[in-house]
């Protein structure tokens, strides 16, 4: 095949010139240098062995718990070769606001409440001190009829209620 190699010598292959002992490997189905592994150091290669190559998207095929869909964990790191490290878990800013749970962020579903965001009269804790902002005389006034009133609101002014009126009966 004129490559320099004999089957003697340790060509796994003297038919095929591209085929010899210390032969660049390609990622091509066949072990190109004659070393007994098929396309390792390539992109087809398992390097890894977690079940995905580089060319099946594993994002760190040094490591066998990163590969597409693997789980997440509070690292730094892209587990599941999506992009994005950490998503999934308290580190993790699932909002957009940048804040995450482990930075104090108490509601990290909303992207208007994280650690010092303004306060609004409406019953939530947006700057998650542990209190939300109520309006002076908050359950004296008290009324279920504007939007977004909550069932735990309306209970709390049907007790307020009960308790002025007085035993009856």
């Amino acid at each position: 095949d004129g490559d320099g190699w004999t089957e003697r010598r340790g060509d796994c292959d003297d038919a095929a010139a591209h085929r010899f002992p210390g032969a660049p490997e390609r990622p091509d189905g066949q072990d190109d240098d004659c070393d007994g592994r098929i396309d390792e150091g390539t992109s087809v290669d398992d390097a890894d062995a977690d079940g995905f190559t580089p060319q099946q998207g594993d994002c760190d095929d040094a490591d066998p718990a990163t590969f597409p869909g693997a789980v997440e964990e509070v690292d730094g790191r892209d587990q599941d070769c999506d992009g994005r490290a950490d998503q999934g878990t308290s580190a993790f800013d699932d909002d957009g606001d940048g804040w995450s749970e482990e930075q104090g962020d108490c509601d990290d579903a909303d992207p208007a409440t994280y650690p010092g965001a303004a306060e609004r009269l409406d019953g939530a804790d947006r700057d998650c001190d542990g209190a939300a902002e109520r309006p002076q005389g908050w359950l004296s006034g008290c009324t279920t009829a504007a939007p977004g009133a909550s069932t735990l609101l309306a209970l709390a002014c049907g007790v307020l209620a009960r308790r002025r009126r007085g035993p009856t009966g």
